[in-house]
């Protein structure tokens, strides 16, 4: 808009003969109005974008027991304190990209600012039409969190790092750098009965997100605890996460339980 602007008014000033006077004045008001339009657009669409992507979860038919029910499930994965009294819950997919940056960015505020008073509950969300093996990539996360749950975590952050391919071969090797033999993992693939035990819990989260109206990743639930009682539920995806831990709610939330 304003680089049409900008054109149309070179054209009009001409000189020569025949040529008008240019008032100057009137252009640069013209010109100002033309910036502020666009910026008014611009902050209007981010605010749109906002309210679509983040806000309040409200219970409709649920209860709010129901809800939390849904959003928790069984709190297979939690990282920090167990007992923290505010929670947030993240569906990734783990060959998201974007998933990948807000949970690197989610894991560091839980180890700093958030630390014992925040409590992350991890639950999966491949999406498939995207990522031909999130399922198997996923899958492979939950072998290692019963068999060698020491090594959960460090198999999250370093498979969020590494950002491969979408292959089989990228999940053993992030399974390798975390020190869970290639083989075992390979082995799960290759048994059906093994691989759809795995499989199970991540059905399980599918489903509960499916039931939330989760649609994309990462998808963030923040549970706050109410000073008259019961839990705000608020809901925020992609980035937008941070603006919801750093906004005035989230904030007073925390001030109220330290």
């Amino acid at each position: 808009m304003t680089a049409a602007f900008l054109v149309q008014t070179y054209g009009m000033m001409q000189t020569g003969a025949g040529a008008r006077p240019v008032n100057y004045t009137a252009y640069v008001a013209i010109f100002a109005l033309s910036v502020a339009g666009s910026l008014g657009f611009g902050y209007a669409s981010l605010n749109k974008i906002r309210e679509q992507n983040s806000g309040v979860v409200f219970t409709g038919d649920r209860t709010q027991d129901e809800l939390l029910r849904l959003i928790l499930g069984k709190e297979r994965i939690v990282y920090g304190n167990p007992d923290a009294p505010i929670t947030i819950v993240e569906f990734s997919d783990l060959f998201c990209p974007v998933c990948a940056t807000e949970h690197t960015w989610m894991k560091q505020q839980l180890d700093g600012p958030l630390n014992g008073n925040v409590r992350l509950v991890f639950r999966h969300f491949p999406i498939q039409s995207l990522h031909a093996f999130a399922r198997h990539a996923a899958a492979a996360a939950e072998l290692i969190r019963e068999r060698h749950p020491d090594k959960f975590w460090q198999f999250i952050d370093t498979f969020f790092a590494a950002q491969g391919d979408d292959d089989i071969i990228t999940i053993l090797q992030v399974a390798e750098a975390t020190g869970v033999p290639q083989s075992e993992i390979d082995a799960m693939f290759k048994d059906r009965e093994v691989l759809r035990q795995y499989l199970q819990p991540v059905a399980d989260d599918l489903t509960d997100a499916s039931a939330l109206g989760v649609q994309s990743t990462p998808h963030f639930f923040v549970l706050l605890p109410q000073e008259e009682g019961g839990v705000k539920v608020l809901y925020a995806t992609g980035g937008l996460i941070r603006d919801t831990i750093e906004g005035a709610e989230f904030q007073a939330a925390l001030r109220r339980i330290r």
